[in-house]
């Protein structure tokens, strides 16, 4: 696969996710508004159930990625349609299971974690038990976007990404407007959902004519084979949960509702901005599979990561950076009261984060070599670290000890991973981490010159605007001047600025086209 390519996904990858940014961005202070800090933290945490449930995934998306960009680079359109029907299968029984359980702890997870919900109590169970069942529906038919994934249809699946968070953005605004509560946003989610499911599928029914799920039939060993690959990434994601939001149960649990508000906006923003870079890289996982697929693939491999952590670092390090030393005055402007606690947690789960950031390159290539060892070891390592230093520490210290917990707890884990890569593929250190030293001498410029030029505005709103502008920009020219990008990324730039939009054009035209599947 052309680095071309892998650019111009990254570059879909990105539009759709602003998307989701911009309505995110928009919608949590009407959120607190309307609901208070009581309302949006049940809310908060039932979205971490939610999470917790997308594990009854069994790390498949990633899988199904993988083998439908290896079958289709060889031909194999029956070997793609088990991979399909077996993820069917499989979802199918999960997602049954998932509601099943819910249904039973139902009553053990509001005493545990929604005692304080006060005035919102008779909406917990129906909040949490339809969040789980929209879930679970969605992840059924997840099987979509992920086959179209693996053929690098990106264009397609982030279409409908962007599709949904702004139908999901507007009715939820509605639906708090019109004083619709918890009970109002779940049903935002239904529609919104639905009409993803739907243009989901009439992508995959135009992109997978030959591919005939109905037709094939289905063995065990199929489901088996998908399962024994997907359960190393499973462990993977069982990490990512906790990392992400343990913290916020303990929360719940050992302080109120109204600190999982504080350490929810905070820990939102810093998700949101890793997901740039993150999706920024995702069409790795496919391109090393289809790399590993051929002979001699050790050097283009090499070639591949390092490439993709140079470009890793220069889209994280302004993103990281400029939120973190703008903390402050951005908070501020954003909810119309600075909250120091906020403005703390926020720079620390951004220091922790921008270290795991780094792996990123090196846990999609490896997932494409059908490698998920490294991935699944760290991440057990980095699990075990976060269960036990926040609960002990939140019994020491309250609310910054399940801080400090996830973030020790990511910073080790991500170092231990990057060591086994780094070792696996034949990585010089000295060589990537250079590649760190010119981004961040160009931001730390930026910011000093931005500063200087904010301290002679009064005006919060133009000060903010002026500081990061000017520290973006002169991180711009910082890089351009200090030759980070070669003839080689040069080109790549023009060759994808140049594609760009007839991808964009054609989906729409694929809309109309799509028809049902054989």
């Amino acid at each position: 696969m052309s680095s071309v390519r892998i650019a111009q996904n990254a570059v879909f990858n990105v539009i759709a996710f602003g998307a989701n940014l911009v309505v995110n961005f928009l919608l949590i202070p009407v959120m607190i508004g309307k609901l208070g800090p009581t309302g949006f933290g049940v809310w908060a945490i039932v979205r971490v159930f939610v999470n917790y449930a997308a594990l009854a995934d069994l790390g498949l998306t990633g899988t199904i990625t993988k083998y439908v960009a290896e079958y289709t680079a060889t031909g194999r359109h029956d070997s793609i349609a088990k991979v399909l029907k077996s993820a069917f299968v499989l979802y199918a029984g999960m997602a049954v299971l998932l509601v099943g359980c819910v249904a039973i702890a139902e009553d053990v997870i509001r005493t545990l974690f929604f005692k304080t919900s006060g005035q919102f109590a008779e909406d917990v169970s129906f909040v949490l038990f339809s969040s789980v069942v929209i879930f679970a529906t969605n992840m059924v038919f997840s099987v979509f976007p992920s086959a179209l994934a693996g053929i690098q249809r990106m264009d397609l699946t982030n279409s409908v990404v962007a599709l949904y968070s702004i139908l999901n953005g507007i009715l939820m605004y509605g639906a708090l407007v019109m004083d619709k509560g918890l009970r109002g946003l779940v049903w935002a989610n239904a529609l919104a959902t639905a009409v993803a499911i739907a243009l989901n599928w009439l992508f995959f029914a135009r992109s997978f004519r030959d591919v005939g799920l109905i037709r094939v039939a289905l063995a065990w060993a199929d489901i088996r084979k998908l399962f024994s690959y997907s359960k190393n990434i499973f462990v993977v994601a069982v990490a990512s949960n906790v990392h992400q939001h343990l913290d916020k149960l303990l929360l719940s649990s050992f302080v109120n509702l109204n600190a999982v508000t504080s350490y929810e906006v905070a820990s939102r923003l810093v998700q949101q901005v890793r997901q740039i870079p993150i999706l920024m890289l995702s069409p790795l996982l496919p391109a090393a599979s289809e790399v590993d697929a051929k002979s001699d693939s050790g050097e283009k491999m090499r070639d591949l990561y390092r490439v993709s952590w140079k470009y890793l670092v220069a889209a994280t390090i302004p993103l990281a950076g400029v939120l973190g030393l703008f903390a402050s005055p951005f908070i501020e402007l954003w909810l119309g009261s600075r909250d120091e606690i906020m403005v703390l947690t926020l720079q620390i789960l951004l220091i922790s984060n921008f270290v795991n950031l780094l792996t990123a390159s090196g846990f999609f290539i490896s997932i494409g070599m059908g490698n998920a060892r490294f991935p699944m070891y760290s991440s057990i390592v980095g699990l075990i670290l976060n269960v036990v230093l926040s609960v002990v520490l939140i019994k020491i210290f309250g609310y910054f000890g399940a801080v400090f917990g996830s973030f020790s707890a990511l910073i080790l884990a991500s170092l231990f991973f990057l060591t086994m890569v780094h070792r696996s593929l034949g990585i010089d250190w000295s060589r990537v981490l250079g590649l760190m030293v010119k981004p961040v001498a160009a931001l730390l410029v930026g910011f000093s010159l931005g500063r200087l030029l904010g301290s002679f505005i009064e005006p919060l709103l133009l000060k903010f605007v002026t500081m990061v502008a000017c520290s973006l920009a002169v991180y711009v020219v910082g890089l351009i001047l200090f030759d980070f990008f070669d003839k080689r990324d040069k080109e790549i730039f023009r060759n994808v600025r140049s594609k760009i939009f007839r991808p964009l054009a054609s989906s729409a035209v694929e809309v109309s086209r799509a028809q049902p599947m054989d």
